[in-house]
């Protein structure tokens, strides 16, 4: 893009448009530092939304009790997530996006570190809860300020890139956890998070700008004026010109509208797909070092494991979204995924004594179940028509939330019986056959449902 193209963006759209500007103008330096800031800061959200996993097996040792019935430690922190996404997040519209991301990190930092020196179960999970109101608060805030700066051609690209932080996060974390614990003991992971979340907030701060769209609604022009200077230097912007934000308004769509149009079948199978999918992906999160740990492998090898799978998610996410937009079986890639991590699960179950293997099939299993998911996000997109996008994929996410916190629950309660890890393995087969099957009959049903870049970008800003 050129200093011609900015100011033609602006001559052929609505008056003085800002997102016309920032389409129109080269990629900044301010837009480069903040998108580098939003993605260290998701990255430290994602470790410090998915390490208490990781130091689980090291807890319930320390404190003498079953892995299993610290399942509320596990969702704690996902229910606060839910809760500040509905509550918190919109918050951003009266008190703006910097302000919100500022007071989510922050608690993060606090709640993290605060952990680090608990000494009751009670304790841990009071503040795991505080730690999700901080990451539901800030992630959602985070995407969508980076998607505001991002101009149209780069969108897709920067926002798929924040959001995969959130799961690179927990790929560290699993690294960190795995080196720290077995020469300084679990809390040292929490004393870490939390540091580092509080100099990495202090160092970001100064290079968040605050939304744009927000000075526009609030009337700060001066600020505005300043900020599109830094962008589009070439462009000659006058101290007495106005922006708008071209910013749609949403309106409230009543679930009978998603369910018209011969939608009734699709969307109860993606809200399956949803469910079973993000059921399974959190006891993965929550529990997979604990069962390894119970199948026989030591709580470092576990971690890795874990780590490897993590690792995998976000590596399957991006190679499965790439045929996705390059074919149109969104669904049948789905299916691919699932058949992926059942039989990585099984040759796992088989190789439990060997932690090479372990981790390699770790890996695979995060591939097909976890990075098909990400892209599950996006086809449930696909089936809903612009205008009630927003509210399908809304419910999908909603419903999908709810296995998302069961997942833990179930996977606690099957520890706390005392089950083998190995056959706790494989019933974690069950919700991967289910998303198959209901992949499968989207695939009959929907079966030239194509999903865009701008789909994938929206669907990511809504995710959390």
């Amino acid at each position: 893009m050129t200093k011609g193209h900015a100011r033609m963006a602006l001559e052929n759209t609505a008056p003085n448009s800002v997102s016309a500007l920032i389409d129109g103008a080269p990629f900044s330096r301010l837009q480069k530092m903040l998108v580098a800031s939003c993605l260290v800061l998701c990255l430290i959200d994602g470790f410090n939304a998915l390490s208490v996993g990781y130091v689980l097996p090291a807890l319930a040792e320390d404190w003498h009790v079953n892995a299993g019935n610290l399942s509320g430690v596990v969702i704690a922190s996902t229910i606060g997530e839910i809760l500040a996404a509905l509550l918190v997040a919109p918050l951003a519209d009266r008190f703006g996006r910097r302000t919100l991301i500022r007071i989510g990190v922050g608690c993060i930092a606090v709640c993290t570190l605060a952990t680090a020196f608990s000494q009751s179960v009670e304790m841990i999970t009071i503040l795991r809860f505080c730690t999700g109101l901080g990451v539901g608060a800030a992630t959602p805030n985070i995407i969508s300020l980076s998607s505001e700066y991002a101009p149209a051609r780069a969108r897709a690209t920067v926002v798929t890139t924040i959001g995969l932080g959130l799961a690179g996060g927990g790929f560290v974390a699993g690294l960190v956890a795995g080196s720290l614990i077995p020469a300084f003991g679990w809390r040292s992971v929490f004393a870490v998070g939390g540091a580092v979340a509080l100099v990495l907030l202090v160092a970001t701060l100064a290079l968040l700008p605050e939304s744009i769209t927000f000075l526009v609604a609030r009337g700060r022009d001066r600020q505005v004026l300043g900020l599109l200077r830094r962008i589009a230097k070439d462009v000659p912007i006058g101290d007495d010109m106005r922006f708008s934000s071209d910013t749609p308004e949403r309106r409230r769509v009543p679930i009978r509208e998603i369910l018209a149009g011969g939608r009734v079948w699709p969307t109860v199978l993606i809200w399956g797909v949803m469910f079973f999918g993000l059921l399974l992906n959190f006891f993965i999160y929550g529990y997979m070092p604990s069962v390894l740990t119970a199948s026989g492998l030591s709580e470092q090898t576990a971690v890795f494991a874990t780590s490897a799978c993590t690792l995998g998610g976000m590596i399957g996410g991006v190679v499965l979204g790439v045929i996705v937009d390059r074919t149109r079986g969104g669904y049948r890639n789905l299916v691919f995924g699932q058949l992926l991590a059942i039989i990585a699960t099984i040759v796992l179950v088989l190789a439990a004594g060997n932690s090479l293997l372990v981790t390699i099939f770790g890996f695979l299993i995060g591939f097909g179940a976890i990075g098909t998911q990400i892209g599950a996000n996006a086809w449930a997109a696909s089936l809903y028509p612009a205008a009630i996008r927003s509210t399908g994929v809304g419910w999908a996410l909603g419903v999908g939330r709810v296995g998302g916190v069961l997942g833990p629950v179930i996977g606690g309660a099957l520890l706390s019986l005392n089950m083998a890890g190995n056959t706790i393995f494989l019933l974690s087969l069950v919700p991967s056959v289910i998303v198959g099957c209901f992949a499968l009959a989207l695939a009959r049903l929907r079966p030239k449902s194509r999903i865009s870049p701008n789909t994938t970008e929206e669907v990511l800003q809504w995710q959390k």
